[in-house]
């Protein structure tokens, strides 16, 4: 779908790509150093999403028996070929599979209590265009590659809007740092979000809407 991942990786994520190589064939080693690497940013990665659900029954170990969660399904995936390290690095695929647990936990509470508060804003997969937890990482990497400039398709005034949403910064924030007013923030926050869905698309994603969703990194991939 997308052309290779931004070659300026890293020593350290270079490292990382091979445990997850050695993982996938079955090394039991490399899989306890990927674990270890990421399972307490993994679990705070989830802290954070009930604290925001403001899920009141929601117990300390929820966290991390959606870490769990996470690590057994990104096995599964890795062992099913889905990881290609040509396509993103490991932490966003292990992100991306973080992303689709997490909208699974969503969708069993709405099961269990259709009243309860739920995140409206997480985005499902068919509204960014793929249909797997690879097309989704494939589909970060390629925005982090956009959001950092290492390709065409954005200005500096894209990018800045774009992190304001990412951090939601209201029109106005945006609009005393750029020294503009607020309706002309939220208009660049508008042709920004237009501009990143044109040049994903243009990328081999989508197709997106018109007024596409939030898009799922770079915040997501953070541990």
């Amino acid at each position: 779908m997308a052309p290779p991942l931004d070659p300026r990786r890293s020593d350290a994520e270079r490292r990382l790509t091979a445990l997850a190589r050695s993982a996938a064939d079955g090394d039991d080693a490399a899989f306890a150093a990927l674990h270890a690497r990421f399972s307490r940013g993994l679990a705070r990665h989830f802290e954070r999403k009930l604290a925001a659900l403001g899920a009141r029954d929601a117990a300390p170990s929820d966290a991390d028996d959606l870490a769990q969660k996470t690590w057994v399904a990104f096995w599964q995936a890795q062992r099913a070929g889905k990881y290609d390290p040509a396509r993103s690095a490991v932490s966003t695929f292990l992100y991306a599979v973080a992303h689709i647990v997490w909208l699974r936990h969503g969708r069993e509470r709405a099961r269990r209590a259709p009243a309860s508060i739920e995140c409206a804003d997480e985005a499902a997969l068919p509204s960014l265009g793929v249909s797997d937890e690879a097309g989704l990482a494939e589909l970060i990497e390629a925005a982090r590659l956009l959001l950092s400039g290492g390709a065409p398709g954005l200005t500096d005034t894209d990018r800045e809007a774009l992190r304001a949403i990412a951090e939601s910064q209201s029109d106005r924030d945006l609009a005393a740092r750029s020294g503009a007013s607020a309706s002309t923030a939220h208009e660049r926050k508008k042709a920004a979000l237009r501009r990143l869905a044109q040049a994903l698309e243009k990328r081999g994603f989508g197709p997106f809407s018109d007024d596409p969703p939030r898009a799922p990194g770079p915040r997501d991939a953070k541990n």
